[in-house]
């Protein structure tokens, strides 16, 4: 670890460990100065996350080490989030992820534009058992969308096949 450059918050310490989170990877891009500055700010500085005003849904904030926000919705509503992207605090391939969701399918929107399936937008859902053993089992729905923005963007998730 000592050649390795470590950001201040992206590590936890206890009395006894230390965790460090690392983001790595290659790329085949000739000119990848621009597409890692962007991926770099968009993990350490993510967007804010607004939730439509009077929703039941639950923000838990981002998770850098899933590079994901987490959410929990356990009262079958819709999800409205707008997330606030700058150029110094860019979204870059944003990903959800929603406990409690109950179903399998979802609808996505951008910017009041329906979503399809396929290479800009994955949807999963599985359910996870529990880990505090308290005999319950979590549903979770999973979000990734391929979109990268410095404008901010108003995301819908719908609840289908209920």
């Amino acid at each position: 670890a000592l050649g390795h450059i470590i950001h201040r918050t992206l590590y936890e310490k206890t009395d006894t460990t230390i965790s460090q989170i690392y983001l790595s990877g290659f790329t085949d891009l000739t000119e990848p100065q621009v597409f890692i500055s962007t991926l770099g700010r968009s993990w350490l500085n993510a967007p804010e996350l607004w939730l439509k005003e009077g929703s039941n849904t639950l923000y838990h904030g981002y998770e850098p080490a899933e590079r994901a926000y987490l959410l929990t919705n356990s009262q079958a509503e819709d999800i409205h989030v707008t997330l606030e992207a700058s150029s110094g605090s860019p979204v870059m391939n944003p990903t959800f992820i929603i406990t409690g969701w109950k179903t399998g399918g979802a609808k996505v929107t951008l910017n009041e534009m329906e979503l399809t399936s396929g290479r800009d937008l994955r949807v999963g859902f599985y359910h996870q058992n529990d880990i505090h053993g308290l005999g319950t089992v979590q549903d979770v729905l999973v979000v990734w969308l391929r979109r990268t923005s410095t404008e901010p963007l108003s995301i819908s998730i719908q609840r289908i096949g209920v």
